[in-house]
């Protein structure tokens, strides 16, 4: 795929320069020539930083970042998208492509702001490494030719696959934001091992290294994927089919995955002890007390913008 352009001719800027807006940045300029990234955001320093690191160029402005470039990346919040790109609007190139990270958001939408053919694309944190996954839908307008470019372009952050845009909420759902969960289950792991009497430099080590190869393993083709999943299966047949789809059927968002993970584990005692016995009642005590902890703390700064783009109507 990537055979089939000229990565040395592509001009890139992406507008947004926080965890997720990093982590793309430096999976781009590993892709092609960083001189051809250009990068702003809220803060100039921001952009400034990130473009020490990669060796793209740092503008002081949105539309000076937009101005010229082939693809323009947004990766502000979500509530900040629409207007981000109503700003840039009138400085965009004839044949420029919009790729907006923005959950929840949909094309019509961001079409109608930009005026442009817009991408939409779901990555996850660990694209900074390239070992990322990113799903990509696109508007009816943007040719194959420019998807094919978006895809070779994000080659270097790892997977990328073409999903219809109806199964976005759901991939924010589950690669965009699971990455989280497997840290917390590692220090889970770590902190239950450090109890036991092990230092917590080799806890860090083994924990990580554990679930590491697990998912490797589960990644392969054939019926070893098709167990480990089928185990987790079991955990959520406990869980309503109704309530499956109220968290995740509207679930381009993370208040809903916190409602999810708590629901969880508030289920009947037979699915609590499968879990406790399966990771440890330490490791599960822990677990728990962490994600309430979290659901209460990201509950507290929902957004009016968020309720009414996300919260499920009867």
């Amino acid at each position: 795929m990537a055979d089939a352009f000229d990565m040395k001719k592509i001009t890139v800027s992406v507008i947004g320069c926080g965890a997720m807006g990093g982590a793309v940045i430096r999976a781009l300029c590993k892709r092609i020539d960083p001189q051809s990234v250009k990068v702003s955001a809220k803060h100039f320093e921001h952009a400034e930083a990130i473009a020490a690191e990669t060796k793209c160029t740092a503008v002081k402005t949105n539309t000076e970042a937009a101005r010229k470039s082939d693809y323009i990346f947004i990766a502000v919040k979500p509530a900040c998208v629409l207007s981000v790109l109503e700003e840039i609007s009138d400085s965009l190139k004839g044949d420029a492509t919009v790729v907006s990270m923005a959950a929840g958001v949909p094309l019509e939408a961001l079409s109608k702001a930009s005026g442009k053919p817009v991408v939409r694309i779901m990555p996850n944190m660990p694209v900074s490494v390239g070992e990322g996954m990113t799903a990509l839908a696109a508007s009816s307008d943007v040719s194959e030719e420019r998807i094919a470019a978006v895809c070779a372009i994000l080659e270097a952050s790892g997977r990328v696959e073409r999903v219809d845009e109806k199964l976005m909420d759901c991939v924010t759902a589950v690669s965009g934001s699971g990455p989280a969960y497997a840290f917390v289950f590692i220090e889970a792991l770590a902190d239950a091992a450090v109890r036991s009497g092990m230092p917590r430099d080799a806890a860090y080590v083994y924990a990580a290294q554990t679930v590491r190869r697990r998912l490797v393993f589960a990644n392969r083709p054939g019926h070893h994927r098709k167990r480990i999943i089928g185990c987790f299966a079991k955990c959520f047949r406990y869980h309503s089919a109704n309530r499956f789809h109220f968290f995740f059927g509207k679930a381009g968002h993370l208040r809903y995955e916190w409602n999810f993970a708590i629901c969880l584990f508030h289920q009947p005692c037979r699915f609590k002890c499968f879990l406790a016995d399966t990771f440890g009642e330490d490791t599960f005590e822990f677990f728990l007390r962490n994600k309430r902890r979290e659901y209460r703390a990201y509950d507290a700064q929902v957004t009016d913008f968020e309720i009414s783009q996300f919260f499920p109507r009867a």
